[in-house]
């Protein structure tokens, strides 16, 4: 069966480049003249906004022939795709194949994420809507934000940033940034543990760090220990005693996954989600991950990874926050290309006066849905607290603690 001739023939001669359209169906899904073919029925509809008839086609592509199509054209669009997988498949098998009679077992998993990039790339995202019908899903939806004040996603640690942000939601892609040791991986760390305890399922994939070492700071976090004497193998005794009776709890506990090998590339982080189903996922280091796509320049390489996470976030339908260095010499199209896909942008900023009176700043730099803003932030590894100081408190005027280690708004 032609099925590429069969598919453009039922979408010239029925009218449906408009369903094709809607369909994804990708000119990179044809081969050879039918490519080319499909690139112009692509070019035509863009520019009139129609399909194009018989005799246009023939009028540019003389040697083709029609077909008698039988079936509907989402019957040829998925024999398009299922020929497309086949293939991707027998071609990357010869070349893993290749790589491993040689010995070279890395390069023969770089041929298999990058041939399951490229059939990923072939799902069709249904997100069609009929605004008419979904009335009262959407009172529901109101009722729940505003019981929740105004927070219709998942609430970070931080107040302004929830009001700003509506909360962190599924399908978002969020990008924190700042420069290295400035409190990227710790920002992340904070904000999974408060998911945690609101009982989501979160995994944390560390680029940086190996997975004792988020583990750690998470303990820190969830006993309030100290962390520098925590890390020293100081504790007090009732420090100590505090911790091994959190520590008794967490098995009875929603999960938290750590994974510090190397991910791979977004490939790689969709598998690790099938594994676990996560609520939300934190990738720490995302600079430092593989391009799926195998892009020879940097800036390029970054920017597939972004896109890819992106679409990780939407076709699994988590939130995906994820951490890159800000360095000073960033080109501004290498920031641009990084920052497009992110539907919220976080900047994490710390002079030295901060650094020591335990402070910080919280730049919120993109949010599709809010506005900018900027926090100042009470940033105590002592006594792991890690939260909004208020606009009232005058300068240098320390926030009340309470027994419990919250902060007491005046």
């Amino acid at each position: 069966m032609g099925v590429e001739k069969n598919l453009i023939s039922r979408v010239i001669l029925h009218g449906e480049m408009k369903e094709a359209t809607e369909a994804a169906i990708d000119a990179d899904l044809f081969e050879g003249q039918y490519r080319d073919l499909w690139k112009w029925c692509r070019e035509y509809y863009m520019e009139y906004g129609e399909s194009p008839g018989k005799d246009a086609l023939l009028d540019q592509h003389a040697s083709f022939e029609f077909s008698d199509p039988t079936e509907g054209m989402p019957y040829y669009a998925d024999k398009l795709r299922e020929r497309f997988t086949y293939n991707t498949i027998e071609s990357a098998a010869a070349r893993i194949a290749d790589f491993m009679r040689a010995e070279r077992p890395f390069k023969a998993a770089d041929a298999m994420r990058e041939a399951l990039a490229l059939i990923d790339d072939l799902a069709v995202e249904v997100a069609d809507v009929d605004w008419t019908q979904r009335g009262e899903e959407r009172l529901e939806e109101y009722k729940h934000m505003k019981e929740d004040d105004g927070v219709s996603g998942y609430a970070t640690p931080f107040p302004t940033l929830n009001v700003h942000t509506q909360g962190i939601h599924d399908e978002e892609l969020i990008l924190i940034l700042a420069q290295s040791g400035v409190g990227k991986t710790w920002l992340q760390v904070i904000m999974a543990h408060k998911f945690w305890q609101d009982g989501l399922v979160c995994l944390f994939i560390s680029n940086e760090m190996a997975s004792n070492q988020i583990e750690r700071r998470l303990d820190a976090l969830n006993s309030k220990l100290p962390y520098q004497r925590f890390r020293g193998g100081h504790l007090s005794a009732n420090h100590e005693m505090r911790w091994k009776d959190d520590l008794s709890k967490l098995p009875e506990s929603t999960p938290f996954y750590i994974v510090s090998d190397n991910p791979g590339g977004a490939s790689k982080v969709i598998a690790k989600i099938d594994a676990y189903r996560p609520d939300v996922v934190f990738l720490d280091g995302a600079y430092l991950m593989d391009d799926d796509r195998n892009a020879e320049s940097g800036w390029k390489r970054m920017n597939n990874v972004v896109q890819d996470l992106k679409k990780v976030a939407k076709r699994k339908k988590v939130p995906v926050i994820i951490s890159s260095q800000l360095n000073a010499d960033m080109s501004p199209a290498f920031y641009k290309g990084i920052r497009q896909d992110a539907d919220t942008e976080i900047k994490l900023a710390q002079t030295k006066d901060q650094k020591l009176a335990g402070e910080m700043t919280l730049n919120l730099t993109k949010s599709r849905e809010g506005t900018d803003t900027s926090l100042r932030l009470l940033w105590d590894h002592e006594r792991m607290l890690f939260a909004e100081m208020t606009d009232v408190l005058a300068p240098g005027e320390e926030p009340e603690i309470t027994d419990e280690g919250g902060v007491v708004e005046f």
